[in-house]
């Protein structure tokens, strides 16, 4: 009889840049599966088109703000300046507020898709658990024993489907305040802010 399965004849692979683009794309039928689609996007797309499907978990490379720690410098290369940036940070609201609870608030390493090797935040220790935990006043406190106790200017290079509407507000919010914004290399903006008054991370 031979082998009968059936085969496709050819798959075409559409490298689209812009993410506006590649939503409408998939929302007019012209591309047939498209990954990393921002949740502004996505949203919009199941509403538009219902019998769009999709699915969704938790990422295994969560975004990451990079930083040089081998230089001092800098101010990434002092651990108590890192230690301020986790704890000004209200990451209950990044995860209830701008992630719409579809988020997990430790997941560097690894994410809970890694059942093996996943540890909860809450079966660490005191001193991890710590700072997960919103503290402005020791975040200041921390910054002013490290040398800045003004915070400090940062340039960050970012992936531009992160640059939408709601992250630039959320920034705002959050007190990390846009003062400029260029073209880098294609497909990449770089943006500088100032970093930060800790008293402003919470909504």
């Amino acid at each position: 009889m031979g082998n009968r399965l059936p085969y496709i004849d050819g798959v075409k692979i559409l490298v689209i840049t812009d993410i506006s683009t590649s939503a409408a794309a998939l929302r007019t039928g012209k591309a047939d599966f498209g990954t990393v689609i921002p949740a502004d996007d996505a949203k919009t797309l199941m509403h538009e088109v219902p019998e769009f499907k999709y699915t969704t978990y938790m990422s295994s490379y969560p975004y990451v703000i990079a930083m040089r720690i081998d230089n001092t410098e800098l101010p990434y290369g002092y651990k108590k300046v890192r230690q301020a940036l986790m704890m000004a940070t209200d990451f209950n609201v990044l995860k209830d507020g701008f992630y719409g609870g579809s988020a997990e608030i430790l997941a560097i390493p690894v994410s809970s898709e890694a059942k093996g090797a996943y540890m909860p935040l809450e079966d660490m220790p005191e001193s991890a658990q710590a700072l997960y935990r919103y503290n402005p006043e020791k975040a200041q406190e921390l910054l002013a024993e490290a040398g800045y106790p003004d915070g400090f200017t940062a340039k960050m290079i970012l992936w531009s489907a992160t640059i939408t509407p709601t992250w630039l507000l959320f920034c705002r919010i959050c007190g990390l305040r846009q003062v400029s914004t260029w073209s880098s290399s294609p497909g990449r903006q770089l943006h500088s802010f100032l970093l930060f008054i800790p008293g402003l991370i919470r909504i």
